[in-house]
Formats: C-alpha cells, structure tokens, sequence
C-alpha cells in the first residue's frame, strides 16, 4: 500500500476489474463523445480529476 508521503514512479501498473455493463457504457461514452477509445475516456476523468 502506498501513502501521500511516498515517492511513487509515474505509471504504476494496477489491475482492476470492470463489470462487462460498466465497460460496454464506456465503449458507447467514448463512441459518441468523440474519444479515441475507451482508454481516452479514462485518461481524460484523471486528467480532470487531478486539475481539482
């Protein structure tokens, strides 16, 4: 487990498991907004996440 008083390396691989229906709402979130792919999607909630 990691703290707010570790230093921790960009890019930390985790795994997590999605339920098939949260994944399909992605996949249509993406489609009709424009994203590039699911991947995009998520990239896009941390980067708006981390702005505060």
């Amino acid at each position: 487990m990691t703290n707010a008083n570790e230093t921790v390396p960009e890019g930390v691989p985790i795994d997590v498991a999605l339920s098939k229906e949260l994944l399909r709402e992605i996949d249509e979130f993406a489609a009709h907004h424009g994203y590039e792919n699911p991947d995009a999607v998520v990239a896009a909630a941390l980067a708006r996440r981390a702005k505060g």
